[in-house]
């Protein structure tokens, strides 16, 4: 694209100014009416002398007279005006400018981005600017998508990583609280009621269950906890939770709920759901720290939106369930990093910072996203998209099941094949189900397991094993020892995420499983409960 001064200005000699310039003048317009972009000239008052035919379309006239006699920074945006100070200081001065986009108004109001190129020129005998603008608005908006989803798929890196690191973390972690969760149940079980020493345990098991939830919404954030899907209905779990939600977040905070009057039918664990809705609301309660109101809503829709954090993966209808509150709201930065583990706009000691990495955490798990709309002042809204459940006669009513209560002498001589590749847990399991009246044989890996029963022919009841073991897995191992002893019952324990357990192909509803950390009452309950099965 020619942008150079007319051929023939600089010289003394030759055709008139005028024949140059019409010669010019045309090349120009051929040039610029071929690449479609807008050529003007204008004189040292910056008034506009001539405009090709392009340039009407490219600023929104009718015709490029209409432009001739319009002053150049009337075309910009007005936020541009003193910026183009400086340009116009050096375009008086006949200096070359680089080129440099501005945002341009046209005669129909339409705001266009132009890139824009100048040069100085002789016009009519006069000096002048030749200016060419190319509309690039279509490019920055493309530029900008790609920047957004850009900085999108970082965040989502980012997020994923900090998952992997949760869940890389979590199956020593659990490990180790079993362990001092299972000693201190034992110590208590034998300290006098009301001495200095069962307060003392006491404060032991308490931080270690506040540290087991602390794993449990690490493992949620990272999408790796284990869960228990079952179809429920979103307006249940709302409407049942209501009254409680409303002691929880105090008198000047008001929760108004609006449900859907149609079933929000969703397949996800009960107790997450849960866990997402009291987090929501938390949030939001503490987004009002001078009081306002909540409002919960579930809504069904036919297309999840483009992009969500998380993004869901199902196409097709979907329940909404959005928690919205009055109070202080975000700006772009803060939104950007809520979903971070340990991010918090609270002051120091107040909160973990994990409350709306969990929420994340879970819904993708569920194959769900989740949408914030917030501003400064404005407050927050969040909005969680799940699939609809297609089968309607899977639903479930509650969040789980009452325990069954089991009389010990019923299990009293039962026999126990221990498999656990961690001492200090097998030494605590051993004796809390030898307490509970088992006879139990452990070993810490699954060939040791099978050699125990090829030589010595043993009849267990119930093989409890850790899944993911040295050697042979654990779910290996079930399957190898089914083969001789097709009665055998099997409990699979674990500290490890639900990814790596999945992996292993014993994750399902018709799986025994106790996932660590667990407590001694816990592990002789389940193991009462995998024998009583029929």
């Amino acid at each position: 694209m020619w942008k150079g001064p007319f051929p023939g200005a600089a010289r003394g000699a030759g055709p008139s100014p005028e024949i140059e310039m019409a010669a010019c003048m045309e090349q120009v317009e051929v040039v610029g009416n071929l690449s479609g972009e807008a050529v003007l000239v204008h004189g040292p008052d910056h008034r506009i002398l001539y405009a090709n035919s392009a340039s009407a379309a490219g600023l929104g006239a009718s015709t490029r007279e209409d432009l001739i006699g319009l002053g150049m920074v009337d075309l910009l945006d007005p936020a541009e005006r003193p910026r183009v100070e400086e340009r116009l200081e050096a375009a008086r001065e006949g200096r070359p400018l680089p080129d440099e986009e501005f945002n341009i108004v046209g005669l129909d109001r339409v705001k266009r981005t132009m890139l824009v190129s100048s040069a100085p020129v002789t016009y009519a005998g006069q000096p002048a600017r030749l200016v060419v603008a190319r509309d690039v608005t279509a490019h920055k908006e493309a530029e900008r998508r790609r920047d957004n989803l850009e900085e999108q798929l970082a965040a989502a890196q980012r997020l994923e990583s900090l998952g992997r690191l949760a869940g890389g973390v979590a199956h020593d972690f659990n490990n180790l609280l079993t362990v001092i969760q299972g000693y201190t149940e034992m110590a208590l079980a034998d300290a006098h009621r009301g001495s200095a020493l069962e307060q003392s345990l006491l404060r032991v098991d308490e931080a270690a269950e506040r540290a087991a939830t602390l794993t449990r919404q690490l493992l949620a954030f990272g999408r790796r906890q284990v869960l228990r899907p079952s179809v429920l209905d979103l307006n249940e779990v709302v409407t049942s939770m209501q009254s409680m939600l409303a002691r929880l977040i105090g008198e000047d905070v008001t929760i108004a709920v609006t449900l859907s009057p149609a079933p929000c039918l969703v397949k996800a664990d009960p107790g997450q759901v849960e866990q997402v809705i009291m987090n929501l609301v938390m949030n939001a309660r503490d987004a009002m720290p001078d009081g306002g109101e909540v409002v919960i809503a579930t809504r069904r829709e036919r297309q999840a939106p483009p992009f969500v954090y998380g993004g869901p993966r199902n196409a097709g209808c979907h329940a909404v369930l959005s928690v919205s509150d009055n109070g202080r709201g975000m700006d772009e930065e803060t939104v950007a990093r809520i979903f971070e583990p340990f991010f918090s706009t609270k002051p120091l000691g107040r909160g973990t910072g994990l409350g709306l990495s969990t929420v994340y955490g879970i819904v993708k798990q569920s194959e769900g996203g989740i949408e914030v709309e917030s501003q400064p002042g404005a407050g927050t809204t969040f909005r969680v998209w799940l699939p609809v459940a297609e089968r309607d006669e899977e639903r479930q009513h509650g969040a789980g099941e009452d325990e069954r209560a089991v009389s010990s002498p019923r299990h009293h001589g039962r026999r126990v094949l221990l498999v656990e590749d961690d001492e200090t847990i097998r030494e605590l399991a051993a004796k809390v189900l030898g307490s509970a009246g088992f006879f139990v044989d452990i070993v810490a890996d699954a060939e040791s397991a099978l050699g125990l029963i090829e030589r010595q022919d043993m009849r267990y009841d119930i093989l409890v094993t850790d899944v993911i073991l040295p050697g042979m897995d654990g779910a290996a191992l079930a399957e190898t020892v089914r083969w001789t002893h097709p009665s055998l019952r099997v409990l699979f324990i674990s500290g490890y995420t639900a990814k790596r357990i999945g992996a292993k192909g014993i994750i399902g509803d018709e799986v025994d499983f106790l996932e660590k950390p667990f407590s001694p009452r816990a592990l002789v309950r389940k193991v009462r409960e995998v024998l009583d099965k029929d």
